[in-house]
């Protein structure tokens, strides 16, 4: 994996202008072609280019998207690799994704909503018509262009674990009168469901079973209803969202949402069934049926002032502010944070809902004793160096330097007098996601003697399972929890002996970031 490119580099001919983000794979940058008066995307491979599985997805994206036409699709316009380095040059959409909208305006209204359901049904359709199969749809995949005449234009993006066969698909006789696609072939003969996010993934997808149209269908359902709600269907844990998708009742929207008409709550539910045959034939035959009866009134979502807790989303724009990413970030973040397996009491692990509530009391704060000083940190960085250095493209290496997303870090030996278990020293870091309205996202490195990381990572997980990211092959593991303050934070461990006595935690400072946008963060950073 390369260094990130920087403003005015040239790429393959293509001069870097700024960087856009990361998506589940490769860093985007905007970048000036090199043989014509336009501005585009490219796209760079991040993952190991030695994981031939990553390789093969980036390599797909391309020919998938390749072999579709339509103007609710993001275009690709080339590909190549450069010293070894693949990368993708992508139409460059002047707009945002629909999760940054969420996150920073709240719920939609359902005539808005309608209107991009529309757009991206008919581009889903367009795609299965080919035997492609996107199976990652979802808010974030979604861009919303800003155009002069047309009013707003949505599009659908990234195409990196979608599956095509070769012949179209066949259509036969399906439920209710409708017809319906047969199972499109998967070409690598095995469906990674844990690789899309849970949130929004079908159940046969789960499921590891055949996929095709009808799966995007109730992903696009589960997406229209995050936008017209604020939160998915299954809102909390990957954990959680998989077992709704697999066995929880379809939720009623009208009951989160009273003034939704009967007839848009119907609609929604038939194409978010678990069972396939029972959807629509198409994805735009759903979003009509859900047009049909809509006569909503002026906002159709809940009021702003009463987000869902499980979106973490907030009415004010304080904490997502633009403020520079600075190492005092770290220490806001240290002072903040309040959350972790180092802020454990006794009493402080209670189970709701089959997963445990990580709190830190009031006492617990009180009682820590900081002994860590200007000189204190100092030697802390000179003995931490060598750790840091396992993860060169995540941390910085030095205490002036900034690692992935502009990751700065502040060194704390804290020994809280309530902790069952003590480290050693941890980092305390802080990284801002390019893009608009991105929160600061707080990655902690806690050092633990040898021996001690597994008796603190069971005090903190009790019966919370592992839970993969296939982005990282079988090194790590994560764990899914949740604080009152803090929201919805990730433990990771590792599998390799020189990392038996590391813990890195990923979260927000007050739960900005659901599970399924923390896993899609640790999916494409450098772990």
């Amino acid at each position: 994996m390369g260094a990130q490119l920087q403003p005015g580099q040239v790429f393959a001919g293509f001069r870097v202008h700024h960087r856009l983000g990361a998506g589940g794979m490769g860093d985007v940058y905007a970048a000036d072609h090199p043989r014509l008066p336009r501005r585009v995307a490219l796209k760079l491979l991040t993952a190991d280019t030695t994981d031939r599985g990553a390789a093969a997805r980036f390599e797909r994206e391309a020919e998938t998207i390749a072999r579709l036409d339509h103007p609710n699709i993001v275009d690709v316009l080339d590909r190549g690799i450069e010293h070894g380095q693949p990368w993708i040059s992508m139409q460059l959409v002047d707009g945002v994704d629909a999760a940054a909208v969420l996150r920073a305006e709240g719920p939609m209204p359902l005539p808005r909503v309608l209107r991009i359901g529309m757009q991206i049904a008919g581009a889903l359709d367009a795609a299965h018509r080919r035997g492609v199969v996107h199976r990652d749809v979802k808010p974030a995949n979604i861009m919303l262009a800003r155009t002069d005449h047309e009013g707003e234009r949505a599009l659908i993006t990234d195409f990196g674990i979608a599956r095509w066969q070769q012949q179209p698909p066949v259509l036969r006789p399906g439920a209710e009168g409708g017809t319906t696609m047969a199972a499109a072939a998967d070409i690598t003969g095995q469906l990674d469901g844990v690789r899309a996010t849970a949130a929004y993934a079908s159940p046969e997808q789960l499921s590891g079973e055949p996929t095709d149209g009808r799966s995007d269908q109730y992903s696009l359902a589960c997406t229209l209803y995050a936008l017209l709600t604020g939160h998915g269907p299954y809102p909390g844990t990957v954990a959680r969202a998989i077992k709704g998708h697999l066995t929880d009742p379809v939720p009623s929207l009208e009951q989160v949402l009273p003034q939704v008409p009967h007839g848009v709550s119907a609609a929604m539910a038939r194409a978010m069934s678990k069972d396939p045959a029972r959807r629509f034939a198409t994805c735009a035959e759903f979003v009509r049926a859900l047009s049909a009866d809509a006569v909503p009134p002026a906002h159709a979502g809940p009021t702003r002032s009463a987000p869902s807790p499980a979106t973490g989303a907030s009415t004010g724009s304080g904490r997502r502010g633009t403020r520079a990413l600075t190492a005092s970030v770290a220490a806001v973040a240290l002072a903040a944070g309040g959350y972790g397996i180092w802020h454990l009491t006794d009493g402080g692990t209670t189970v709701t809902g089959g997963g445990p509530t990580i709190g830190t009391s009031t006492t617990a704060i009180a009682t820590t004793t900081s002994t860590t000083s200007v000189n204190a940190e100092d030697a802390l960085w000179e003995t931490g160096t060598p750790v840091l250095g396992l993860w060169p493209s995540l941390f910085p290496q030095t205490p002036t330097g900034k690692g992935y997303q502009g990751m700065v870090c502040t060194p704390n030996d804290e020994r809280p007098s309530h902790r069952a278990v003590q480290n050693k020293y941890r980092f305390v870091c802080a990284a801002r996601p390019d893009g608009i309205n991105q929160p600061v996202i707080t990655v902690d490195l806690v050092v633990y003697n040898p021996g001690d990381r597994d008796r603190a990572v069971a005090g903190a997980v009790g019966s919370v399972p592992p839970l993969p990211i296939p982005a990282h092959g079988t090194k790590l593991r994560t764990y899914h929890l949740t604080d009152p303050v803090a929201g919805a934070w990730i433990l990771v461990t590792y599998t390799a002996a020189d990392r038996n006595d590391y813990v890195i935690q990923v979260g927000t400072p007050k739960g900005e970031l659901t599970y399924s946008e923390l896993f899609d963060w640790i999916a494409a950073a450098p772990f």
